[in-house]
């Protein structure tokens, strides 16, 4: 934030209105907006917005909602502030915009260093990683100039990475602002497990963990094509025919894809009243679930707790999933769902364990979370055979991740979150001994 001048009646007057502008562009579903007022005038005031490109537009309204209240408490009567969030950003000035300037900025990153002797090599596949992201939010053929991709450093490393730029600005300005993005992270952050350059006209972060959501339908093959047949006529016949079925089938598809459509529509609205819209990207069929689980077969089976019985997955891209399905005589469940739907999907952060959807389908209600392999910290600490391998060391790294997390949900989350039921049991361990809450 770079509040600087105090301004004078008549501008302020103009940047209520200005910041009652941009909230109210963002509550219309428009996930980036640039405005001036007063143009002529040498007060006059610049704003800009600007969500993260793959929020939802509920999302995107609470966020600009929190930021214009806290930019207006932090910074009353100053020519110029920016107050940056993880899922949207405000700006307003009482001079030009410039799309080439760099300032105010702001670098954030993670303490912990990735875990590897390979850290030149690391910072330099890093940055080509980066590169690739800003050309391609920078030449997007979509209005939205935004970017996600992920790498592989080792089989242990996966690295995830966004970038994106205000629309508006030029391909090259767009580009030329994320390459000076990724210059500041490699003077302060080399090694990092994670960090994020946040500048007036765009954004570039990595983690070592998925802190965007992605959602998408894959499209079936095309049918294989017919034998050209000798007689043109029977030829002819057959095109019709094929055409025919395809149309039919393309019809019965569509009129079965707007019924369940309907169907899951009035399932959320039933089940989160009117939050349910923004959340059509977190839901699994489940028929995708089943497949993913073998239909819920015993050897999938991995723990039972007190609201429903817990599987593990593989979905169709290869990811494994650790999937809770509710009990239906739990109506404790019932409101734990609801209340881990709602509020935990928009947490993000490497230590806590990420929700990645649900399922509902009639009385079913299923929660679907990253799978975490090394069980609990509980199976470590309480069984004599299994505590020797936590050495101190190991100790220490799984306790400050635990406080890291949980700092975040006090402190650093829009959303403050006490958790009020902190111990062993409900601390799970990664592949690499992370500890994830």
């Amino acid at each position: 934030m770079k509040p600087t001048t105090t301004l004078s009646t008549k501008p302020i007057s103009m940047f209520f209105s200005l910041l009652s502008s941009l909230l109210s562009n963002a509550t219309h579903g428009t996930s980036s907006y640039t405005t001036a007022m007063g143009m002529g005038n040498s007060n006059a005031v610049n704003g800009v917005y600007l969500c993260r490109g793959n929020v939802s537009s509920a999302t995107c309204t609470e966020c600009m909602t929190t930021a214009v209240a806290n930019i207006k408490n932090l910074c009353p009567n100053k020519s110029e502030s920016i107050i940056w969030y993880d899922e949207c950003m405000v700006r307003y000035t009482n001079t030009y915009f410039n799309p080439l300037s760099i300032d105010p900025r702001l670098n954030l990153w993670e303490n912990e260093s990735i875990s590897t002797s390979e850290i030149d090599e690391f910072n330099e596949k890093l940055l080509s990683f980066l590169g690739s992201l800003a050309s391609e939010a920078a030449n997007s053929v979509s209005a939205v100039k935004y970017s996600t991709g992920e790498w592989d450093f080792t089989e242990e490393i996966r690295v995830y990475g966004l970038a994106q730029c205000v629309p508006g600005v030029t391909n090259d300005q767009c580009e030329g602002c994320l390459v000076n993005a990724s210059r500041t992270l490699e003077t302060c952050c080399e090694g990092k497990e994670g960090a994020r350059a946040l500048l007036p006209w765009c954004n570039i972060r990595y983690y070592l963990f998925q802190f965007y959501n992605t959602s998408g339908t894959s499209i079936s093959p095309p049918p294989p094509g017919k034998k050209k047949l000798d007689t043109k006529t029977i030829a002819i016949i057959v095109v019709v025919v094929v055409f025919s079925v395809i149309l039919f089938c393309l019809g019965c598809g569509f009129l079965l894809r707007r019924r369940l459509r309907k169907k899951y529509k009035t399932l959320l609205k039933e089940n989160f009243g009117d939050e349910g819209a923004a959340l059509e990207s977190l839901q699994f069929s489940l028929a995708a679930i089943e497949v993913a689980t073998k239909k819920f077969s015993n050897e999938n089976k991995i723990g039972k707790g007190g609201f429903g019985e817990v599987y593990k997955g593989i979905l169709s891209n290869g990811r494994e999933i650790a999937l809770k399905k509710l009990s239906q005589s739990s109506g404790q469940g019932a409101i734990e769902f609801k209340n881990e739907v709602l509020l935990i999907a928009k947490l993000q952060h490497r230590n806590l364990v990420t929700l990645l959807g649900f399922c509902l389908d009639q009385h079913e209600k299923m929660l679907i979370y990253e799978y975490v392999p090394n069980e609990s910290l509980g199976y470590f600490l309480f069984r004599s055979h299994k505590s020797k391998l936590l050495n101190w060391s190991e100790r220490y790294r799984i306790i400050k991740g635990i406080a890291q997390g949980i700092h975040y949900l006090h402190d650093h989350s829009m959303l403050k979150i006490i958790h009020r039921d902190l111990k062993a049991s409900n601390v799970l361990l990664d592949s690499s001994m992370n500890p994830k809450i």
